[in-house]
């Protein structure tokens, strides 16, 4: 465990810690463990940050930062334990998490993710740079329900008319498409502030039996590469020339600026990726710079169905599976045992680390000592 920042109470240094006072006491940690965590998604990750009141009798507050991993959770990497938590406070303790940093360590955050107070994303963005604010969902639906009790719903509707209580299908779907709006013109706004972006599309059938044509959009945002999905569309035309037409009527009415559209991706179908009569032929023909390469996605789903022919990878499947949900469903597993992902070269998908190489993963698994002497 490694101290990163400490000022006890009953002293006072107004050279190391201006704006603290002689009762103020903050103690930050961090273990080897969660900086090397906190140093693996170095880059353009995302980063969160909480708070938790009343962790002990004196009334100090537990502030921890986070990073998600490739699995999706957050991990905590740094700790500080404060009677404060303003601005003063925390920028206090981000600088000591940058000054145990290399001076070629240039850490960003792509996202930071708190509560509704402003005081950790200001504190954040003055030491380590700008970056995306989000807020937690269990905070805002803490705040939603603690602004909306239940007592005032039953209230509006007892007194309400018949046909202003907003519960029916009609009402509830007009507020769907209201938020629907709201969001599409946020990532809109981000696309034109960045300008450059390309397309992604897929189409396939629904529950219902409709084709329905999905539309995404990459563009680099804060140096950090962004998708975002835009729509759904009924797809009654599916011939190369009926999709690509559709596509671009979505993007005109989107009101995206075609001339900067740099990039297609879609799926191997010959409606979509026909080098005659494919939509990306059709819509290359119209905005001559959209480069068209095919879904990483899909390339790797089919390279994945291709080597499961082969029988010792097939037979593999299942071990590294077992592996990975392992590993996944302790946080303490995962941290401690890197030295698995480590000795692998790991292309990182997002859902789990997949590897390069199937037989450098092998002869780890093929290796139960090695395992159990780590």
């Amino acid at each position: 465990m490694t101290i990163l920042s400490c000022s006890t109470q009953g002293t006072e240094d107004k050279n190391q810690f201006p704006g603290f006072v002689c009762s103020d006491f903050i103690l930050c940690l961090q273990t080897s463990t969660q900086r090397r965590f906190m140093l693996q998604f170095e880059m353009n990750n995302i980063v969160c940050l909480d708070s938790t009141d009343g962790t002990m009798q004196y009334d100090f507050n537990l502030i921890t930062v986070m990073v998600v991993d490739d699995f999706g959770e957050g991990n905590p990497t740094v700790f500080m334990i404060s009677n404060r938590k303003d601005k003063v406070a925390l920028a206090e303790f981000f600088h000591s998490i940058k000054a145990r940093l290399a001076p070629d360590c240039s850490y960003r955050a792509s996202h930071v993710m708190t509560d509704d107070a402003s005081q950790y994303f200001n504190a954040w963005m003055s030491v380590f740079g700008p970056a995306v604010k989000l807020l937690c969902t269990w905070h805002v639906d803490r705040s939603w329900r603690k602004a909306s009790p239940p007592s005032i719903l039953k209230e509006h509707l007892t007194i309400a008319g018949r046909n202003a209580t907003y519960i029916s299908p009609v009402s509830q779907n007009a507020l769907i498409e209201s938020m629907s709006a709201i969001i599409q013109s946020r990532i809109l706004a981000e696309v034109k502030q960045a300008k450059f972006f390309a397309i992604l599309a897929n189409e396939t059938t629904d529950f219902s039996q409709q084709e329905q044509l999905t539309i995404c959009l990459r563009f680099v945002s804060n140096f950090s590469i962004c998708e975002r999905f835009v729509c759904f569309a009924l797809a009654p035309d599916l011939t190369g020339a009926g999709l690509s037409s559709q596509v671009l009527s979505i993007l005109d009415t989107l009101g995206v600026d075609l001339a900067y559209m740099v990039g297609q991706g879609y799926d191997a179908a010959a409606a979509m990726s026909g080098d005659k009569n494919g939509v990306q032929k059709h819509i290359a023909a119209k905005c001559p710079s959209a480069l068209y390469v095919h879904c990483a996605t899909h390339s790797l789903n089919l390279c994945l169905t291709k080597a499961a022919d082969v029988p010792e990878i097939r037979a593999a499947v299942t071990p590294m599976n077992s592996v990975a949900v392992f590993y996944q469903d302790s946080n303490k597993r995962l941290l401690k045992n890197t030295f698995i992902f480590d000795s692998c070269t790991c292309m990182h998908t997002g859902a789990f680390s997949v590897t390069l190489s199937v037989y450098r993963y092998m002869s780890i698994l093929s290796s139960p000592v090695n395992l159990c002497q780590k």
